[in-house]
């Protein structure tokens, strides 16, 4: 929480019209200021320094300068430990000049212009003509304290927040980073307290009042102050690039997972560490931010291990050690001075250096601060940390002079940030930096040598298992895949022998030959079969070993690299197993249904042995089995010669594919050369000729090869004459093409494949599309779709129609439970007349309800006892599905349908609608069909919707939905 110190502010209607803060919960003393005429003030800001030694020379310093009659901020550098002359020093301000805020801190050095102080108590008084102070003091230095000052400054005329904060134990970061928040155009200047580099304990002041924690803020006030935050650091990264991997706040324990102090003491030598945090203030961490350069310098060290900087980390953060050089640094200041003295007039500077900085620099620490004293009156400490305020944000530093220029004079500009990054330095080359920067270059290139190594590693351990072993043959690693795959941890395999891995005799025999090969630098291949911890005991590695050397060529290590191909020659046996006939070995039929599929086959013929059943019944099973090995030897001998292909198909049936160019006469020549030969050379089993007649069918064409070589075969079966071969076209014969499709309708029923696709139909008012009409497919084993054109007249007048209807009804309801919306489907004369069928659906609405149904009656023409129809309909609408008549218009009697089926829809055929663009006719039958429909309370689709044309005319002409291709394909759910 916040508390009020001295606020001393003019008259915020007479001074400078200083606007109030929005919260105004603070009491404020108002007071007149003399004329500056009284005076003969100079009209703009000044700065006086005093070096504490008596109270009367406090007095005599006050009256030499008029401060009585002044106006303006304090700020006390105290670089006494103790605080028993300061509360003294304290009380006598506050009574010779109440007209004053004042803030101050505890130090490790005080800046008096050119002077560098050690433990004194030095007081500098700024004296402001149109520009008023206050003071706060928050014990809370967390993100939320910080945001509520921010929060009540936001919208006042405040110009400069001074900030010094206790950061020994706390972490001022918080706070400032909250201020910047809710105030990120106020510029914030100021540091952390220090007590002469001994890290132990720090205060800081507000009005009489000393604080040993929390943040003291001065606040002023103008509209006419110009404030210019200024900083300097020229610390250059040195070395490899670090990551923070374990912190909290501002205390740091580990640096790419190992302690943060065995990091320094491994990159800087061990006497480092032996007096923390002094021992390693000149190697202060370095990191980007924003695109500023921040130092982070060690104020102390944990009891845990970690160590306490001047500012917060955060995990994942990028950090090296910085170096400095000296004469790179004076150059610097030579140049930022320089610039500032070219710059707006200053009427005084604030500076606060880092006491990290003073240790290194040492003597030189003067040489650079001096030259900013020539630029205007100059104060400031040396800080355990800087407060500098950049784009918005406000940062903790290190290692830096933070430093601001306020003016009251000259005309009002705003505030400008200035920073080291805008200063080409032309220092002359050292020792120092070309050793730094042949350090920098070989730590380039070793990064990315490390980050090249990196990715090639982790592309590695992604693709491949990965092992190694000492020249011994002890395992000293395995990679993440090689567990996960495996089943063992690293534990588990740790200082094994690598043979111990593997299963086989022959496996460690392999690898023992293949030692002396690796011992010799040459490289080994190898299947290996690995042990596993997993149910199967074992995975198989597709290996490669190599050795590694070091540069005198000796052995160092060896390297396996393999991959899983356990499921891949799983795999290749299933497919083996599968394309080959185990019985017989030949090529099954799920190789010949491969082949039909990727070569180019015209012609092909099935064998098969007539009354098979018959014979296993007789001889039994497994004399069954020897005929059919029997027979596939006599088929595959003499099939050989002639390039034919033999396949087993089932049971006692076989496949045989000619080369290309064979003709159909000498394959049938060639079959009737197999019946010759089991004339002659009949088969015969433990001595008893078993009778062998074949029957035989050819095909030949460009598609449907098997089902008409099936249909051939069954010809040949059903012909007595058992020479005859029948041969069958797939290009011709409609009879033939009836009976594939018959067998093709039937198959695709047993096996599942009569499936639906469903097309939208978009209403034509809201453009809402939840509703689709399914349309029955048949899917072919290679998952290729055949529409209803080409199979659902044949099937029409056969047993396999009804069952086809059964598919797409229960198609339908899946689609309306799952998507949740209307369906249509089509319902023929053949359906309603069929009893079986109508008590189905009755059972099917029964159980799942009609409400999103629509049925429609298509070929109306056809319907001759509409009585059945209205039973139908009546059935469907106690469930409250709806009826639709399909293809209205397309016949002369379809209008008085319309009073005998009472229909929901009406569906103009889709001929009419197609031609209303070109044919005047077919539009006014359009229009004329909707607005019967609409008297009538029937609701209109339009179908072969095929372009946007058509689609805005039937909306204009009143069509309830719109369906074509213009709305949507047809497509499986």
């Amino acid at each position: 929480m916040f508390i009020t110190g001295a606020e001393i502010l003019a008259d915020p209607l007479r001074a400078a019209n200083i606007k109030k803060p929005a919260n105004n919960a603070c009491t404020l003393t108002a007071f007149r200021l003399p004329d500056d005429s009284d005076h003969g003030f100079t009209g703009f800001m000044q700065l006086y320094n005093h070096r504490f030694t008596t109270p009367g020379k406090l007095r005599d310093f006050a009256d030499s300068h008029q401060l009585q009659a002044r106006q303006g901020l304090i700020q006390i550098f105290s670089g006494d430990t103790s605080t028993d002359r300061l509360h003294s020093v304290l009380a006598e301000l506050q009574q010779l000049l109440p007209t004053f805020t004042v803030i101050g801190t505890s130090t490790s050095g005080e800046i008096d212009g050119d002077h560098l102080l050690e433990q004194s108590l030095l007081i500098s008084f700024s004296c402001f003509e149109h520009s008023q102070c206050a003071v706060r003091f928050s014990t809370d230095t967390g993100f939320q304290a910080g945001k509520t000052l921010g929060t009540e400054l936001r919208h006042s005329n405040a110009k400069l927040v001074i900030a010094f904060g206790n950061g020994l134990d706390q972490d001022p970061a918080q706070f400032l980073s909250g201020l910047a928040t809710s105030a990120p155009q106020l510029c914030v200047a100021g540091g952390s307290a220090a007590d002469n580099a001994r890290y132990q304990s720090t205060y800081v002041i507000t009005g009489t009042d000393v604080h040993t924690s929390g943040i003291a803020v001065a606040i002023i006030y103008s509209d006419v102050l110009r404030v210019h935050s200024h900083y300097t650091m020229n610390w250059t990264p040195i070395g490899t690039e670090m990551e923070v991997t374990r912190c909290a706040g501002n205390v740091v324990y580990e640096l790419d997972h190992q302690p943060v102090i065995n990091r320094y003491a491994y990159y800087l030598g061990t006497e480092v560490t032996r007096d923390i945090p002094q021992s390693i203030n000149a190697f202060p961490l370095l990191t980007h931010y924003d695109g500023v350069m921040q130092a982070r310098d060690t104020i102390g060290q944990t009891q845990d291990g970690g160590l306490l900087y001047a500012g917060s980390f955060t995990p994942g953060q990028k950090v090296r050690f910085g170096v400095a050089d000296v004469n790179n640094i004076l150059a610097r200041a030579q140049q930022l001075a320089q610039q500032i003295k070219s710059g707006p007039p200053s009427d005084a500077i604030y500076m606060y250096s880092c006491t990290g900085r003073k240790a290194f620099l040492q003597e030189h620490i003067a040489d650079e601060l001096s030259v900013f004293s020539d630029c205007a009156p100059m104060a400031g400490f040396f800080t355990y940390g800087e407060y500098f305020h950049h784009s918005g944000s406000n940062r903790v530093l290190n290692i830096t002079n933070t430093f601001v220029t306020l003016s009251e004079s000259g005309t009002l500009n705003e505030t400008a940030e200035h920073f080291q990054t805008a200063l080409p330095c032309h220092s002359e080359p050292t020792v120092l930096k070309s050793l730094t920067h042949l350090i920098n270059t070989t730590a380039v290139e070793l990064r990315e040598i490390q980050k090249l190594s990196e990715q090639y590693k982790f592309a590695l351990d992604q693709a491949a298992i990965v092992a190694k072993c000492n020249p011994q043959g002890k395992v000293t690693y395995i990679n993440e895949k090689y567990r996960d795959i495996s089943g063992y941890d690293t534990d588990a395999v740790y200082g094994k022998d690598l043979t111990d891995l593997f299963l086989d005799d022959d496996d460690r025999r392999s690898l023992l030959d293949a030692w002396q090969d690796l011992n010799s630098n040459s490289v080994w291949r190898g299947t290996l079969k690995a042990r596993s911890n997993n149910a199967r005991g074992y995975f198989d590695i597709n290996c490669m070993a190599f050795p590694i050397t070091n540069s005198e060529g000796e052995l160092t290590e060896l390297i396996g690299i393999g991959a899983d191909i356990t499921e891949f020659l799983y795999q290749q046996k299933l497919i083996h197993e599968q394309r080959t006939d185990p019985l017989t070995g030949l090529p099954s039929r799920a190789r010949l249904l491969e082949d039909l599929k990727n070569r180019d086959i015209t012609l092909l013929a099935l064998v098969d042995v007539r009354s098979f059943k018959s014979i296993n019944d007789y001889y039994g099973i497994g004399i069954g089995d020897e005929l059919i090995c029997k027979l596939a030897a006599v088929l595959n001998q003499l099939s050989v010669r002639e390039h034919i292909v033999c396949y087993r198909l089932y049971s006692a049936g076989f496949a045989c594919v000619p080369p290309a160019g064979m003709s159909i006469d000498s394959l049938r020549l060639h079959l009737q050369e197999i019946t010759a030969y089991l004339d002659k050379n009949p088969i015969t089993i433990d001595d008893e000729v078993i009778d062998t007649e074949l029957a035989m069918g050819i095909s030949t064409g460009s598609s449907h090869l098997m089902a008409m070589a099936e249909a051939a075969l069954q010809q040949a079966k059903q012909n007595r004459e058992h020479q005859q071969i029948p041969v069958l076209h797939s290009d011709s014969h409609d009879h033939l093409k009836n009976q594939f499709w018959l067998r093709a309708v039937k198959e695709a029923l047993t096996e599942q494949r009569i499936i639906c696709h469903f097309q939208p139909i978009r209403d034509s008012k809201t453009g809402q599309q939840n509703y689709y009409e399914a349309l029955v497919r048949l899917q072919e084993k290679d998952a290729n779709i055949v529409p209803p054109a080409a199979f659902l007249d044949i099937i029409k007048k056969t047993r396999y129609y009804p069952l086809v209807t059964r598919e797409v009804v229960l198609a339908a309801i899946r689609a309306v439970e799952t998507r949740d919306c209307h369906v249509s489907l089509n319902l023929s004369a053949e359906d309603i007349s069929n009893e079986k069928t109508m008590a189905f659906i009755h059972d099917q609405l029964r159980a799942c309800g009609g409400d999103k149904l629509i049925f429609e009656i298509t070929e109306t023409e056809s319907v001759r006892d509409y009585a059945q129809v209205r039973r139908f309909i009546d059935m469907a609408k106690q469930f409250n599905a709806r009826i639709s008549i399909d293809d209205f218009g397309s016949g002369y009697s379809n209008f008085s349908h319309l009073v005998e089926l009472q229909p929901d829809f009406i569906k103009i055929d889709g001929a009419i609608v197609s031609a209303i663009l070109t044919d005047h006719k077919s539009l006014l039958v359009t229009e004329s069909i909707i607005d019967l429909a609409h008297k009538i309370g029937a609701r209109v689709v339009a179908e072969f919707v095929s372009d946007e044309v058509l689609e805005n005319t039937l909306t204009m002409l009143g069509a309830d939905f719109l369906q074509g291709y213009a709305i949507g394909k047809p497509q499986a759910f």
